[in-house]
């Protein structure tokens, strides 16, 4: 093909070439007149700094391809000599009529970005793309028979709605900067990466089938539906996925990112899920969002969840098919799920927490332990409401490191299976919330002896009924009320109170805990109403740490096993108390002080059986029954002296009380205070103090 030239003068004849023949648009350019094949064809004339550069197609399947140097405009790599940024009117695109295939490219092959101030009109063209840099439209924009494609830089409505017959967005945008006008069409919508925030409407869908984020943020009206194939959509309105006629579809390796926007009632499927964190619904911003419509799960399952939260205010559809809560943020289920009814209709929560605030969230059964629903590692089932039961229909399984939380005072009627060797966590978000579990015997099953079961407050946690955990429990910061002797299980494993805990009864009934016995500072037992009942600790070993305080209220609460490790001083507190089992010193001097108002009853092993070593009991007196002050010495009134009694008067009574055991190798030392022998008249109560019995030089 001849090079084009440019020749000077008036314009030539029409050129009675056949039509068929397929030649470059013309243009012109003031006086200067572009031609190929040194034919003529129809030009619009003139161009100074204020008009219109005109290409205008006048045979068949051509296409004009636009670009710039960064200081002229280019056409099918002639430069037209056009200032690209003096364009302010801008770029009128003609199609004389019959053409078939006539296409304008705007691109970068010159080494610039195409930019026309002015904006671009097209009339009857069939294809129109955008590579590169940002154009607007002018006058009456867009033809219905033309297909838009942007791959690269962004294409502004500039207010101006247009029907088309396709649109495309490769990379790049689609805009509308004075946000008034709406792109239309029929067609499917190819959107592949980028940002739409112009207004889509018609009777479109939309199909997102490769990788990267597609951003809508425009509140869209088209009917069709959306289809994520892949990849991400992103949304920047509430009413970016059109209307409720056309439902949306995620599928395996896609989601549906809402992004912080509250969307209505649009229907959702959600099949699989995108990444360990990222569900097919997910949320990525720091604010909450909320879909009205139904969320459905597909055939092969799927899951929800992001860094955001999540509010499903209908219930969670679809069929008996796995769910997954994935990501760190929350999300909440507000109704019933209706259409999940098997136990194939499970649910495993891998991060973040699912908020449940209905009894039966995650599927409708009337037969108990139907659903099995796994808790795993950092993530968190919380239950949200007053007065909620969460429904016997579900078998929960606490894996390590997860935690089940109530959200106001609710209850759980599953079971919660505590796995092998877990440690999982029972709290409350607020220190007037209750969480109780169960409403049968065997509601806390599971564990075993490595297994932990961490009730981390900060409110109260009720065990009404008989179960068969048998692992260890750490209670911290927490009110503990127990409605049977076995709420914490079997008793095999052991039970450390911390610092800042109460355990009461649930009643007035008297409680027996077996459990091995660690109390690590200072605690409530018991309550001076309602919850009164007396607590008997009879586990096989008993410690104290921490200089700790037990503060009593209501029954006499028992320690009757023992004797109890003193790693620390211990002071008593407020009601009756009885320490039947007796103290062990661990490696150094102790002082119990005793300042309850009730009566405080000694018994047992009172001192160390090491040399040296001594026990003060200190405050008010006490009764002192099965006196057995030592095990170890030879008596007399040095070193061997084992206990002191230092009343903090001298009015305090130490009333010792013979019984069958109450022979003391072990000296005892009245520092201030008064001692009462007070052997009874049946056969064996006497006492006998074969070391040294003695009272402080004045």
């Amino acid at each position: 093909m001849p090079l084009p030239f440019f020749r000077r003068g008036s314009l030539p004849a029409r050129s009675n070439q056949p039509a068929a023949k397929k030649r470059r648009p013309a243009f012109r350019i003031g006086r200067f007149e572009l031609l190929e094949d040194r034919l003529a064809p129809t030009v619009t004339p003139v161009y100074n700094l204020t008009d219109t550069l005109t290409i205008t197609f006048d045979s068949l399947n051509d296409t004009a391809v636009v670009s710039s140097d960064g200081t002229n405009i280019w056409v099918n790599g002639a430069d037209t000599g056009a200032p690209a940024a003096s364009l302010s009117v801008g770029i009128l695109i003609a199609d004389t009529g019959g053409a078939l295939s006539q296409s304008v490219v705007f691109d970068s092959s010159k080494g610039a970005a195409v930019s026309i101030p002015g904006g671009v009109q097209s009339t009857g063209i069939e294809s129109f793309t955008v590579n590169t840099g940002n154009l607007k439209l002018r006058g009456t924009g867009l033809s219905a028979t033309t297909s838009v494609s942007v791959a690269g830089g962004s294409l502004d409505l500039n207010g101006i709605s247009a029907t088309v017959a396709g649109v495309q967005l490769v990379s790049g945008s689609i805009l509308d900067s004075p946000a008034t006008a709406t792109l239309s069409t029929a067609a499917v919508i190819d959107a592949q990466d980028g940002t739409i925030s112009a207004r889509l409407g018609g009777a479109a869908a939309i199909a997102k089938t490769t990788g990267g984020v597609l951003i809508l943020s425009g509140a869209n009206t088209f009917s069709g539906a959306t289809t994520i194939s892949a990849g991400t959509v992103r949304l920047g309105n509430a009413l970016a996925l059109g209307t409720t006629v056309g439902a949306t579809t995620v599928s395996t390796g896609a989601t549906l990112d809402l992004n912080g926007q509250t969307v209505g009632a649009e229907p959702v499927t959600v099949n699989g899920t995108f990444s360990a964190t990222v569900g097919g619904l997910t949320n990525s911003s720091g604010t909450a969002s909320s879909i009205s419509g139904s969320v459905a799960l597909g055939a092969s399952g799927g899951s929800i969840g992001g860094a955001g939260n999540i509010v499903l205010s209908v219930g969670l559809a679809g069929g008996n098919v796995a769910f997954s809560k994935v990501g760190s943020g929350i999300l909440t289920l507000q109704a019933s799920s209706t259409t999940r009814t098997t136990a194939a209709a499970t649910t495993t929560v891998d991060g973040g927490v699912l908020r449940v605030s209905v009894n039966s969230p995650l599927g409708t059964s009337g037969t108990a332990n139907t659903f099995p629903v796994a808790v795993n590692n950092n993530a968190v089932l919380e239950i949200q409401a007053t007065g909620l039961l969460l429904t016997q229909a579900y078998r929960i399984t606490l894996n390590n490191g997860a935690t089940i939380r109530s959200s106001g005072s609710n209850q759980t009627n599953s079971q919660v299976n505590v796995a092998a060797g877990a440690s999982v966590t029972f709290a409350t978000v607020g220190a007037a919330d209750v969480f109780a579990i169960g409403n049968d015997a065997n509601d806390l099953t599971g564990g075993d002896a490595t297994s932990i079961v961490n009730i981390a407050g900060p409110g109260i946690f009720v065990a009404g009924f008989a179960n068969n955990y048998v692992g260890r429990l750490n209670v911290a910061a927490s009110v503990l009320r127990l409605g049977s002797s076995t709420g914490l299980g079997t008793g095999a494993g052991s039970l450390t109170l911390a610092a800042g805990t109460t355990i009461t009864s649930t009643d007035t009934n008297a409680r027996t805990i077996a459990n091995p016995l660690i109390i690590n500072g200072s605690i409530a037992i018991g309550a001076a109403t309602t919850q009164t009942g007396a607590l008997t600790f009879s586990g096989a070993t008993q410690s104290i740490s921490n200089n700790a305080t037990l503060t009593f209220a209501g029954g006499t609460h028992v320690f009757n096993t023992g004797p109890m490790t003193l790693n620390s001083n211990l002071t008593l507190s407020g009601a009756s108390a009885t320490f039947s089992g007796g103290f062990a010193l661990a490696g150094a001097n102790r002082v119990i002080t005793n300042n309850a108002a009730g009566t405080v009853s000694f018994g047992g092993a009172l001192g160390s059986t090491t040399t040296g070593q001594t026990l003060t009991l200190a405050g008010k007196g006490a009764t002192i029954t099965a006196l057995n002050l030592a095990t170890a010495g030879t008596g007399g009134l040095g070193n061997e002296v084992k206990t002191f009694l230092n009343g903090t008067t001298s009015a305090e009574v130490y009333t010792f009380n013979g019984a069958a055991a109450g022979t003391s190798t072990g000296g005892v030392e009245l520092q201030s205070g008064l001692i009462v022998l007070n052997g009874a008249a049946s056969a064996n109560n006497t006492v006998t103090v074969v070391g040294a019995l003695r009272s402080s030089p004045a």
